[in-house]
């Protein structure tokens, strides 16, 4: 009896031994079975050299299923994190970000909410490591990307940590009519501060230097016409007086004035009164030209102004808006004479936007003389033009 007691007993701590090792899962095998088993779950990749990248056209189930059958991952002490270039695993809406080091390429960072963990990743194949893999998949998304009408390329701007400063060069394109612009930090300069920009060779570059341990966002802008049609924004870590990482950014470029055309041109009516009408059609150059008549009954002006789409801000902006008042009697006094008010600014924005219907959406309109105030636009039915 006591024999067949220590027999169950033996076999018992097995089961709970065996239920434990199974349990035993990091936090990185657990993101990296997320994507090998195609749960929705939105990530990005991210280099130095080229930005973040994510695309349905590169399966990443075979990349997480190489790492997770060849890979033992074991957490190590986060004093082991080591400083320089890395590349980055996202999950944005998680607030989650695994780092993969070049200085030791065993190791993995993780990022969660703000609280650091530190990983090991021994592979079972030779002179191949975690890094390795994951740069494997992220050259396979770029040369996915690259030859994409819609892939602007990332691959004109770089990056680069040198003696505890971050370069970030982009190249000007020729006979481009814009300019880059990089932040001006002078009003939040605790972390880092702009050391220098030049111009030359067809690059602009700024030089980023440490100020004091901790993370800022910056950002590098092109500008056309005022417009921002081109932005790179992206963080920056210091740590013990040098910029070590940079472990997340993002590119956005503004799409072309005949892919916003079918949206933006045309007649629109104010929600509320349908009375303040608004015509926006292209012009020949680049851009928009906009008028808005709001009749004698509701507000008595015209507005004209030509209006561009900003990437940064997400809209169609002006400086130039001008306010005319409406004359008594239009067919009397057709002419708008001298206008009221000059160099108004403002934005106007789509509202619920169904990128499949053109027709059905509207446009908020605010501007500068009256900062509190916002017309809402919807499209005229074309019977009604």
């Amino acid at each position: 009896m006591k024999k067949l007691s220590a027999i169950f007993l033996a076999l018992m701590m097995m089961l709970i031994l065996n239920v434990c090792a199974a349990e035993t899962v990091t936090d990185i095998e657990q993101s990296l079975q997320k994507i090998r088993n195609h749960e929705e779950t939105e990530f990005t990749i991210s280099t130095l050299t080229y930005g973040p990248l994510s695309t349905d056209a590169v399966d990443g189930a075979e990349y997480a299923a190489h790492l997770l059958d060849h890979a033992r991952f074991e957490q190590v002490d986060v004093a082991q994190w080591p400083d320089g270039e890395n590349l980055v695993l996202s999950f944005p809406k998680e607030n989650l970000f695994y780092l993969f080091f070049h200085a030791n390429e065993e190791l993995i960072g993780e990022e969660r909410d703000g609280k650091l963990s530190l990983f090991r990743a021994v592979l079972d194949q030779p002179g191949i490591s975690a890094l390795s893999i994951m740069q494997q998949w992220y050259d396979a998304m770029a040369s996915v990307l690259q030859p994409s009408e819609d892939w602007i390329p990332d691959v004109d701007a770089t990056g680069e940590i040198v003696d505890g400063s971050y370069f970030f060069r982009v190249k000007i394109r020729e006979g481009d009519p814009g300019t880059w612009e990089a932040d001006d930090l002078s009003q939040d300069d605790s972390v880092v501060r702009v050391g220098e920009i030049k111009t030359e060779n067809n690059l602009y570059e700024v030089r980023y230097d440490p100020v004091a341990d901790g993370e800022i966002n910056v950002g590098v802008r092109h500008f056309t016409e005022g417009v921002c049609d081109e932005i790179h924004e992206f963080v920056l870590r210091v740590k013990n007086g040098q910029i070590v990482e940079v472990p997340s950014g993002s590119y956005a470029a503004s799409p072309g004035d005949g892919e916003l055309d079918p949206f933006i041109s045309g007649e629109w009516a104010e929600v509320d009164t349908q009375f303040t009408r608004m015509t926006v059609k292209r012009n020949e150059g680049r851009g928009w030209n906009l008028e808005i008549v709001s009749p004698l009954t509701h507000g008595a002006y015209v507005f004209k102004a030509n209006i561009g789409y900003d990437c940064d801000l997400e809209g169609f902006v002006y400086s130039d808006g001008t306010f005319y008042n409406v004359p008594i009697t239009a067919e009397e006094n057709p002419e708008l004479g001298d206008p009221v008010t000059k160099d108004v600014s403002g934005i106007l924005r789509f509202e619920g936007v169904d990128e499949g219907n053109a027709e059905d959406m509207q446009i908020s309109w605010y501007h500068s003389q009256k900062p509190d105030e916002t017309i809402v636009f919807e499209r005229l039915p074309k019977e009604a033009k």
